[in-house]
Parts: C-alpha cells; structure tokens; sequence
C-alpha cells in the first residue's frame, strides 16, 4: 500500500498493524514528517514500514506496484492522480484536507474520491 502525504505514518502503520503480511511505503514530502513517521513506526511495531521523503509524483517512481493507495496530501498536485491509476490493483482512494488545516496532518469532512483501478 503506498500512503502518499503521509503526515505522521497513520494510515501505512495502521495498515501493517493489521496484518503481518501487510506491507506499505509512506511517501512523504516534510523531512521532519518522514522521520516523526519513522519513529511512529517503530513505538507501535512496524519498523519494516517503508518511508520515502518526497514529493508526489516524482517520489512515486520505482517503488514496487501497490494493492491500494491512499493519498492524504497532495491530491491536487499536477501529475500525482496521473502517476497511480493502474498501478493499483483493486482501488485508490483521495481524501480532501480541509481549507483551514495550515500544516496540521488532519483532514476535515470533505469528500472521499474513490476510483476502481482498471
């Protein structure tokens, strides 16, 4: 699973704590976020989450295919919606952060956009 604007790691360590074959990569563009998602990772026992610092989608080239993608920041950036379909196998899914989140890693009540990958 790739979790693209990670902020602090949620949603990859989440994932892996479900499951031990789970597996995720956190592409994130903040070096201070991407070692606070580190650190998460290892307090909540999923050293093995992989962390990329990043921007999408330039971060996104070479990383292995992922079962789903989660995209929590950056879903308006030029080339990031381009750089995923296809890539995963059964579903994307983009969250809208909320106008007055600043640098916060929270997102409001938006609307989630969920494709079907083709």
């Amino acid at each position: 699973m790739w979790d693209v604007g990670a902020g602090a790691g949620s949603i990859g360590i989440e994932w892996m704590r479900a499951h031990p074959t789970c597996r995720a990569t956190a592409v994130e563009g903040n070096p201070d976020r991407a070692a606070r998602i580190l650190r998460n990772a290892s307090r909540l026992g999923v050293p093995g989450l992989s962390v990329v610092t990043g921007r999408a989608p330039d971060a996104l080239t070479g990383l292995p295919a992922p079962d789903a993608i989660f995209i929590g920041g950056g879903a308006t950036a030029p080339g990031v919606l381009d750089a995923c379909p296809g890539r995963a196998v059964p579903r994307q899914t983009a969250r809208r952060p909320r106008r007055d989140a600043g640098d916060r890693a929270t997102s409001g009540p938006g609307p989630t956009t969920s494709t079907a990958a083709s």
